[in-house]
């Protein structure tokens, strides 16, 4: 599952995932936009927070997608 659509589904601000991430609400923006894949502790942290439903998985393949539509 993408994370802007956990937070969306389970009614989170981005505030609310920021201060539980202990990350900046402009680093969430980030993650869920695929500006940035999170660094591997966030990603442990997202992965607990969301009971598993978005993995690392979620970001790389959400990059793979965004690459291949720039080719």
């Amino acid at each position: 599952m993408q994370f802007r659509e956990w937070i969306d589904n389970n009614k989170k601000t981005i505030k609310e995932v920021a201060d539980k991430l202990g990350v900046s609400e402009m680093n969430v923006y980030r993650y869920i936009s695929g500006a940035n894949i999170p660094r591997p502790d966030k990603m442990q942290k997202i992965f607990e927070y969301t009971g598993g439903e978005v993995t690392a998985n979620d970001f790389y393949n959400n990059e793979r997608e965004k690459n291949g539509k720039q080719n």
